[in-house]
This record gives C-alpha cells, sequence and structure tokens, in this order.
C-alpha cells in the first residue's frame, strides 16, 4: 500500500492519471474527481504493471481493460478494501477471446451485492481465466444469470487455480444452457 508519500516527485499528469517517483519507485495512481473536487484514487499500478484497486470504479476499470486485451498475465491484482457492487449491472472480467491471466488476491475482502443478467456464456465476477489464480476472495450476495458457464466467482476458470474463496448470504445462480 502506498501511505508514506516522503521524497515523491510527479512525472506526468493527466485528468485521470498522475503518475509519480515514490520513494525509488515509479507509481500510477488511476484518479477520478469527487464531487468535493478532491481526487479518488479508484486504483494504483506499479512501475511492474501490478494493481491494486481501492474502489468499484477501480474494478469496473480492470474488466475494462482486460476484456479490451490486457490479460494481466504475470501480474497481481490486489484487492484493497470492501467493495459493494450496490446490484448494479457487472460485466465479467475476462471473455473467451480477451481472458485474465493474472493473479487475483482478494486479501479476505468482501465484494457484495453482485448481479448479471446475461443471454451470453462464461459469467461470474470473472467471466474467463486462464492460468494466474484467484485466492482470498469473499462474495457476499449474488444475483447471475447466463446461459453456458455461470458462476459467483468465475464462469470458466480454465487452468486458474482457486483458494480460500469464501461465498455467503443470498446466492442465486442460473444457467439456462444444457450443459449447467
Amino acid at each position: 500500500t502506498y501511505t508514506d508519500f516522503k521524497n515523491i516527485k510527479v512525472l506526468e499528469e493527466n485528468s485521470e492519471n498522475i503518475t509519480v517517483f515514490l520513494n525509488g519507485n515509479k507509481v500510477t495512481f488511476n484518479t477520478e474527481a469527487g464531487s468535493d473536487g478532491c481526487l479518488i484514487v479508484k486504483s494504483v499500478t506499479d512501475a511492474s504493471g501490478n494493481l491494486e484497486i481501492y474502489s468499484v470504479e477501480g474494478l469496473r476499470d480492470l474488466a475494462t481493460a482486460v476484456n479490451g486485451g490486457n490479460s494481466y498475465s504475470g501480474k497481481t491484482v490486489k484487492l484493497m478494501t470492501d467493495l459493494d457492487l450496490n446490484n448494479e449491472e457487472w460485466v465479467p472480467i475476462g471473455t473467451e477471446t480477451n481472458s485474465f491471466k493474472g493473479n487475483f488476491d482478494g486479501q479476505e475482502k468482501t465484494i457484495s451485492n453482485l448481479k448479471i443478467e446475461s443471454t451470453e456464456e462464461y459469467i461470474g465476477l470473472f467471466g474467463y481465466t486462464i492460468g494466474g489464480s484467484i485466492k482470498n476472495l469473499v462474495i457476499e450476495n449474488a444475483n447471475v444469470k447466463g446461459t453456458y458457464y455461470v458462476a459467483a466467482v468465475a464462469g470458466c476458470a480454465f487452468t486458474t487455480p482457486t483458494s480460500d474463496i469464501t461465498i455467503k448470504g443470498d446466492i442465486y445462480i442460473e444457467g439456462s444452457g444444457q450443459d449447467i
């Protein structure tokens, strides 16, 4: 985590990102403007491409990046705080074409109120993963509907080990495919 801001030097700044040299490391803060005009950190990327997620928007940005072709292969993604998705429609992280290949560490944090109502396949918090890992995650309250390969955590975790996953609360998973 980045809480020690001694010896900070701003390298680059634009409307969404601030890249700094912090304690000898290049770090990029992905931000958005808060209602009070202060910057809200959505996520932080280190020089190696590892990602720390601090908000729902940061998690959505991960889905957008992966679905757009950034697999995060060999990278670690850490969830830094509990996130409430507020039963808003979720777009799964990873598709069959653009899968998530990184290591996701939920750090025992909770993602709550996951909602997906889709007519597609590979549906869950993660849609399609290859390799990497998913661990130390709590899913609380999930309503997930799709066709084939439907789950709360990962619709298809192809060669992706999962460990220390807790699913609790009100869980409803529905698939309309023949092989569910």
